[in-house]
């Protein structure tokens, strides 16, 4: 038997009328979530121009308002009561007739028993999820919910308009409903999530092809096994960058033949043909890179950055690559690149393609493309102001999760990288200095703004002790073109 043996449902309020009594700031969240909900809303409060004001404000229909106190035929014609006021006793009246009547109420202050909680919600597309404490623990509900919220993001939006493709084609290739929940679980229980996070097509069609074979997987059958957009798109002698973005190439969406971008397609977040004005939109990718800090008086990062966007907006002069320096601060640093991309994210004429932090690494001789970042600092090294992360460690977002992967395709851009002979290899720590804290910050930012791009982290060596400038860049700008070639489209 649970804790909490409440039976979570979710309900089909569209065109149900629903009272709330109290318009304070409890009342006027619960009409909120019930507009979103496409409820129709019935609110009983003294007279407020500030309340008046608050509801001429809201979009979609306005609710009902009587001014005044509650009245038994308030309850009229409605589904379900919220009692926000106040006074307890005002609550505990309206909870005494809506229960005389049959009807769901919540009660927020606990004046009287209710038998309605609104539970903590999540939304990822057409997921929600819902977190409930019975009414005794609603802080820590909302923790959970931030934590989930920066733990989940886009790839999960993606999955599920994936797996609705699928169940979709297979409803008719496959006409016994068992086998087809069989052929849907192995899907989702393979690495089906990480590639879509990694906006990796080939091992997208790969892992459909192994779970759900070439006849009843529509991506398969359209990608067919050499669709491989790297093989494809690189050649035996092409430079990567050129070979992605090349002077006529859409770098966000390349050249891919008619069938396998329609497979793409179908399984995109852009399954619709965009609006115009989202065509519009000039695409912008961001590379920062870091400031000087105690034992690296000039930091290459910034130049690198510099050199890889030259090399790819010369092949591509209508995307925007911007470079952002950053300075090397616990708690400076990713409130820079925040206002960046606040800023880019706020101008409706631009859209946000791709997100890559720049470090150096003091030592390495490779480029060195990142796969994780933890929620931890640690160290004795100063940042720029001179300040040390606790001796004893201790988490960056204590409400966070663990670590969160790059939203980049590691392997497949090392290995075609690397199969040109250039210095790149993936790294499994990006350290626990102001680099693991930016890219972790970055990760947990692309959660909560539901970004569906490209984002992550590379380590340079030290330039030009290590490695010249132009390779350093090289290497940068082809990682950075793979990432993107190797997206979603759009």
């Amino acid at each position: 038997m649970p804790a909490n043996p409440s039976l979570l449902v979710a309900l089909d309020l569209r065109g149900r009328l629903a009272l709330v009594v109290g318009g304070g700031q409890v009342g006027r969240r619960k009409i909120a979530r019930l507009l979103d909900a496409r409820a129709s809303v019935r609110l009983v409060s003294p007279d407020d121009p500030d309340l008046g004001a608050w509801l001429d404000g809201l979009d979609g229909p306005r609710p009902q308002w009587r001014a005044g106190r509650f009245e038994p035929a308030d309850l009229d014609g409605c589904a379900l009561a919220f009692a926000c006021a106040d006074d307890p006793e005002v609550n505990r009246a309206l909870a005494e007739e809506a229960a005389a009547r049959g009807l769901w109420c919540n009660v927020s202050d606990g004046s009287a028993p209710g038998d309605l909680t609104l539970l903590s919600r999540l939304d990822l597309g057409a997921l929600a999820i819902g977190i409930a404490s019975g009414g005794l623990a609603p802080g820590v509900s909302r923790l959970l919910r931030e934590h989930l919220e920066s733990s989940l993001g886009a790839p999960w939006i993606e999955l599920t308009e994936a797996a609705e493709a699928l169940r979709a084609a297979l409803k008719e290739r496959e006409p016994e409903g068992r086998r087809r929940a069989e052929l849907l679980r192995g899907w989702l229980g393979a690495p089906t999530l990480r590639a879509l996070a990694e906006g990796d097509r080939a091992a997208w069609a790969r892992i459909a092809a192994d779970h759900l074979g070439p006849d009843a997987d529509p991506i398969a059958a359209h990608l067919g096994p050499d669709a491989d957009p790297i093989s494809a798109h690189l050649g035996t002698d092409a430079d990567p960058i050129a070979a992605h973005l090349g002077s006529d190439a859409d770098p966000i969406a390349p050249r891919l033949d008619g069938a396998a971008r329609g497979a793409a397609d179908r399984l995109s977040a852009d399954d619709a043909p965009a609006p115009v004005e989202e065509a519009e939109r000039r695409p912008v990718v961001v590379l920062s890179g870091f400031g000087p800090f105690p034992g690296v008086s000039r930091n290459p990062s910034p130049v690198v950055a510099q050199a890889a966007r030259g090399l790819l907006e010369e092949r591509r002069p209508g995307v925007e690559v911007r470079v952002v320096e950053l300075p090397t601060l616990f708690d400076g640093a990713w409130a820079r690149l925040k206002a960046e991309l606040d800023a880019i994210e706020a101008d409706k004429s631009l859209i946000l393609k791709g997100i890559f932090s720049l470090g150096v690494a003091g030592g390495s001789t490779a480029v060195r493309i990142e796969r994780v970042a933890v929620n931890h600092r640690r160290g004795e090294r100063p940042d720029a102001s001179g300040r040390c992360a606790p001796m004893g460690g201790g988490p960056i977002l204590p409400q966070g999760p663990d670590g969160l992967m790059a939203r980049l395709p590691v392997d497949a851009i090392v290995g075609a990288l690397a199969g040109r002979g250039q210095a790149v290899i993936a790294s499994e720590s990006a350290g626990l200095y102001v680099c693991n804290e930016v890219f972790y910050r970055l990760m947990v930012w692309c959660n909560a703004a539901r970004f569906g791009g490209r984002a992550g982290f590379i380590h340079i060596p030290q330039v030009p002790e290590d490695m010249g400038e132009r390779e350093a860049g090289e290497a940068v700008a082809g990682a950075v073109a793979l990432a993107l070639a190797l997206g979603w489209p759009g």
